[in-house]
Formats: C-alpha cells, sequence, structure tokens
C-alpha cells in the first residue's frame, strides 16, 4: 500500500521507489497524476514464483469504497487454468464473505478475531496498513473454479 502523495515531488519519490519493486500503475504516465491517490499491488506467491494478482488506486476524500471487490486468477501464472484463487477486498462493515465455486460448494472466510492474535496461515479477513478496506482470499477446491462472492454477514 503506498499512501497518498502530497505534492509531485513527493509522487516522482514515490514512482521512482514502485519501479525498483516493479510495481508501475499502468495508466500513470506522470508523476502529477499520483497525488491525492493511494495505490495498492497485490503479489501471489506459489513457491518460489511471485507475480501481481491485482493493483489499484484509492484517492483521497473520494467516497466510501465499494462493499465488495474481487479479482478471480489462475493458481498457475501465466496460464488460463481454472480461476481457483480469489482475492477481495470488502469494507469494515464485512463480518463475513462467502466464495461461491462453479460446482456449487462454498468457502466461508470470517473476520479475524478482534485483540486476539489470530494464525498467520488461516484465511480471515484482515486490514492491512493504509489501506481504507479490509481483504481477504480464498481458495477453491481442485477441480472447481471462481462463480461470484458476497458479503454474507456484517460486522457485530
Amino acid at each position: 500500500m503506498w499512501p497518498a502523495a502530497r505534492d509531485e515531488v513527493e509522487a516522482q519519490a514515490q514512482l521512482d521507489v514502485m519501479a525498483e519493486y516493479g510495481e508501475l500503475p499502468e495508466e500513470v504516465r506522470h508523476a502529477y497524476q499520483m497525488v491525492g491517490s493511494s495505490y495498492y499491488f497485490v503479489h501471489k506467491v506459489v513457491g518460489e514464483k511471485e507475480s501481481l494478482a491485482m493493483w489499484s488506486a484509492f484517492s483521497e476524500g473520494g467516497g466510501t469504497p465499494q462493499n465488495l471487490t474481487t479479482a478471480a486468477l489462475p493458481l498457475e501464472s501465466g496460464t488460463d487454468g481454472p480461476q481457483r484463487l480469489v482475492v477481495g477486498q470488502v469494507t469494515r462493515a464485512a463480518g463475513q464473505v462467502t466464495c461461491t465455486w462453479k460446482d456449487g460448494t462454498s468457502t466461508v472466510v470470517d473476520r479475524a478475531p478482534e485483540n486476539a492474535e489470530a494464525p498467520a496461515r488461516q484465511t480471515f479477513i484482515r486490514p492491512a496498513e493504509s489501506s481504507p478496506v479490509d481483504w481477504f482470499v480464498c481458495l477453491a477446491p481442485k477441480g472447481t473454479e471462481y462463480a461470484s462472492a458476497e458479503v454474507t454477514k456484517l460486522s457485530d
């Protein structure tokens, strides 16, 4: 997550560091275009292979984020294999997300427990530093792929 740059000089510094990480927003051609927007990049790591799964921007003061946004992609980068991996973002109001697979089964993802250490490898809805939304991941069982996702419960 890259916080919103306050001016063109700060934006250029961010662009320079983003380039070192190989994270350049496709539509940005000049540093001034980044002023006032936070950028995020989500990477997928499978074994030794890392690839960009999704990226976007949030404008500062840009209103309420969408209730649910997802990206579905194959586990194997560079293939058109089944879209088994779902990366999503939800508002802080989401308490549970259900990912439904094409075979009719589903995976339920709950919000990480508050004030308790949630296991890192267990799937939960989790916050990310500087992000105005929370994040989750769903993995489809072998032999099926992504059909839909929805917020199925609001936080208490």
